[in-house]
């Protein structure tokens, strides 16, 4: 199945992404701003195709167990519901602890996704 997340060993069947709904809050006022134009026009695309939410200018306030709240470029403060949050900030990988571990572990790998 296209576009599913499964899970063989548990026998839980596949869902989609339009099983439920998806929201992704951006402070700035759009989305993947440094990403190239080819790259970001692609993503865009598929973002559309499954009806992702995108809402910018929007800083989050707060994640409670009703869902997100945010401060909307007017002010406003609105709750987006939420059964699960996936928090992601930044572009770039931010690892403090990486050149540590090197140090003192003979195997390190960075699990972040390079771009």
């Amino acid at each position: 199945m296209r576009n599913a997340v499964s899970f063989p060993r548990s026998g839980m069947k596949p869902i989609t992404a339009s099983f439920f709904p998806v929201t992704i809050l951006e402070m700035q006022g759009e989305i993947l701003k440094d990403m190239g134009m080819q790259n970001k026009a692609s993503l865009l695309g598929m973002l559309a195709q499954k009806r992702v939410n995108i809402i910018t200018n929007a800083r989050v306030s707060e994640i409670s167990e009703q869902g997100v709240s945010y401060t909307d470029a007017q002010g406003n403060t609105v709750t987006v519901p939420a059964a699960t949050v996936v928090s992601a900030f930044g572009y770039k990988a931010y690892n403090p602890l990486q050149e540590t571990a090197e140090k003192l572990c003979k195997e390190v790998y960075d699990a972040a996704v390079k771009l």
